[in-house]
C-alpha cells in the first residue's frame, strides 16, 4: 500500500493507506478548474469556499478520504514597514480535509504588519494521476496580529455564560459601550420541555467567533520553530534531530491505530497529535530542557500564565475522583466508571479561544494556570508559538527605534502590552546556580553526576496522567 504525492508533510500517510494510481488511458478527458471564493483572514484563519464542488464530486475521481484533492501554490508579500519579500510555497489537502459544501481552511503565519496572501487551488485527477490546471489566482489581505478583533450586531457568535465553561452559540443584538454585548440565545426549560429565548450582557473576553472543525483546517507555515520552542524546549540541531526521526517513525505507527479504531475521515485528525504526544515524552527523557517559555494570557492577561496540557489529561483530571461520578449504589464497578471516562474521550471537544480552532483528544494545549475552568481561557499550541515568534520580532524592532531613549526594561513592557506578555528562562543558568559553596564545600545537586561528567538526561516518575 503506497501512494507518492508531491508533499513530503504527507508522505507517512500517503505509504500507508493508498496505492499508486495507475494511470489508466481509457479515462475520459476530464478538466476540472475550480471557483474560488476567498473570505477574510481573521487571526491567521482563511476560509475558502469551491462553490462548483458539486461537479468535482459527480465526477467520482477520489475514492476515500485520504487521497489527495487540491494543491495550494502560494506567496505572500509583506508590508511597507520591512524589506517586501516574496515567497513560494505549495501544499496538498486531503478529500477528507474538504467539507461536502466545499469550504475548508487554511492555516496562515500572522505577522506584525498586514501582507497580501496570494493562491491558487489546482485539482488531483486521480485517474490519470496528474494535476489538472489552476483556479485563478486569489489575493487576500490578511490584517495584523496585533489589531482587535471586530463583532458586529446581528452577528452570529459563541460565548461562555458567567460560570459556564462549555461555549454556547447566540446572537449578538446590541453593541454596547466598554466592549460589552447583549446577546440572545436559546435554553433548554426542563418545565416546559422546551428551548426559550433568553438575553445576556458578557464582555468581550467571553465572546468568540464560531469554532472551525480542526478536520478541515490545513496549516500553511511550517511548525519546526514552534516545535523547538515549546515541545523540545532545547535549540540543539541533535535533539531536533532525532525528533524528527522519531516523530516520522512514530507517524507510522499511529497511522495504523487509527486506521483500526477511528472512522477514515478522523484519521487525518488524530495520527499526528498522537505521534507528537509520544514522541515529547520520549524526547524528555532523552534531553533535558535547556530554556522554557512563560506566556501569559493574551485574552486576559489578569489570568496570569498558561499552562501546557494534554487534552487527554485535562479530561482525566476533571473526572479523575472516580467515586465522584459513580455513586457507590449506582456504579457496578469501578471498571465501569474507568470505561465511561475512556469512552468521553469521542466527546472531548476543547475550542482555542483566540483562532477558535477545536482540538482533538491527543493535542496539547495551553490554559490559565490559576483560573477556574469557568473563567479561564484556552489557546493553542500554534497560537501560542505565534505570540512568542510576534513579541520577540517587535521587541527587535523597538530596540532599534526607542533604546538610545528607553531602557530594555521599558521595551518589553510595550511589547508585552501590544502582543502578549512572554519571557524566556534559562534553565542551563539556572541548574548551574543549584551548585553552591558554603565554607568552601560544594554541594551537589540530586541530578548532577560526578563534578567532571556531566549527566545528559535524567529519569522523571512515570504520571499516568501524562499519558
Amino acid at each position: 500500500r503506497k501512494m507518492t504525492t508531491n508533499n513530503n508533510d504527507d508522505q507517512t500517510l500517503a505509504q500507508f493507506l493508498e496505492p499508486e494510481p495507475e494511470q489508466n488511458t481509457n479515462k475520459p478527458e476530464v478538466n476540472f478548474v475550480p471557483l474560488v471564493d476567498a473570505g477574510t483572514a481573521n487571526n491567521g484563519i482563511l476560509k475558502i469556499v469551491v462553490t462548483n464542488i458539486e461537479e468535482l464530486w459527480a465526477l467520482e475521481l477520489f475514492e476515500n478520504p485520504y487521497q489527495p484533492c487540491f494543491k495550494v501554490t502560494c506567496k505572500w508579500v509583506t508590508g511597507q514597514q520591512r524589506p517586501a519579500q516574496l515567497l513560494s510555497h505549495e501544499k496538498v489537502i486531503m478529500v477528507g480535509n474538504i467539507a461536502t459544501d466545499g469550504s475548508l481552511y487554511l492555516s496562515l503565519d500572522p505577522q506584525l504588519d498586514a501582507y497580501d496572501f496570494i493562491f491558487s487551488l489546482q485539482t488531483r485527477n486521480m485517474h490519470k494521476n496528474q494535476w489538472m490546471p489552476p483556479s485563478q489566482v486569489c489575493t487576500v489581505k490578511v490584517p495584523s496580529f496585533s489589531l482587535d478583533l471586530n463583532f458586529s450586531e446581528k452577528e452570529y457568535v459563541d460565548f461562555r455564560n458567567y460560570n459556564d465553561y462549555q461555549p454556547i452559540p447566540a446572537q449578538i443584538v446590541e453593541v454596547l459601550e466598554n466592549d460589552m454585548f447583549k446577546l440572545e440565545y436559546e435554553e433548554y426549560d426542563s418545565a416546559k420541555a422546551d428551548y426559550v429565548e433568553k438575553t445576556v450582557t458578557v464582555d468581550v473576553s467571553r465572546l468568540y467567533k464560531q469554532e472551525i472543525d480542526h478536520q478541515y483546517l490545513t496549516r500553511i507555515h511550517s511548525q519546526q520553530q514552534m516545535e523547538k520552542d515549546l515541545y523540545l524546549q532545547r535549540s540543539d540541531t541533535e535533539s531536533y534531530a532525532v525528533w524528527h526521526v522519531l516523530d516520522k517513525c512514530l507517524s507510522t505507527i499511529c497511522v495504523e491505530i487509527c486506521y483500526d479504531f477511528y472512522q477514515p475521515e478522523e484519521l487525518l485528525m488524530h495520527y499526528a497529535p498522537m505521534s507528537v504526544l509520544v514522541a515529547r515524552h520520549v524526547l524528555q527523557y532523552l534531553f533535558e530542557p535547556q530554556f522554557e517559555y512563560k506566556v501569559n494570557c493574551f485574552i486576559n492577561d489578569s489570568h496570569g500564565g498558561l499552562q501546557l496540557i494534554n487534552v487527554r489529561r485535562k479530561y482525566l483530571e476533571i473526572h479523575r475522583n472516580v467515586a465522584a461520578l459513580h455513586d457507590a449504589e449506582e456504579s457496578s464497578s469501578e471498571s465501569d466508571a474507568i470505561g465511561e471516562i475512556i469512552d468521553g474521550f469521542d466527546t472531548a471537544r476543547v475550542c482555542c479561544d483566540w483562532c477558535w480552532i477545536t482540538m482533538g483528544e491527543y493535542e496539547y494545549y495551553y490554559t490559565d494556570a490559576d483560573v477556574c475552568m469557568a473563567e479561564g481561557h484556552d489557546v493553542c499550541v500554534s497560537c501560542v508559538a505565534t505570540v512568542i515568534r510576534l513579541n520577540g520580532e517587535l521587541k527587535n524592532i523597538l530596540q532599534e527605534i526607542l533604546q538610545p531613549e528607553l531602557i530594555m526594561d521599558c521595551i518589553d513592557v510595550i511589547a508585552d502590552f501590544v502582543i502578549g506578555s512572554v519571557k524566556v528562562i534559562d534553565l542551563t543558568e539556572k541548574k548551574s546556580s543549584k551548585k553552591k559553596t558554603t565554607n568552601g564545600v560544594k554541594r551537589k545537586t540530586e541530578i548532577d553526576g560526578d563534578d567532571d561528567e556531566t549527566v545528559a538526561c535524567k529519569k522523571r516518575k512515570y504520571d499516568p496522567l501524562l499519558i
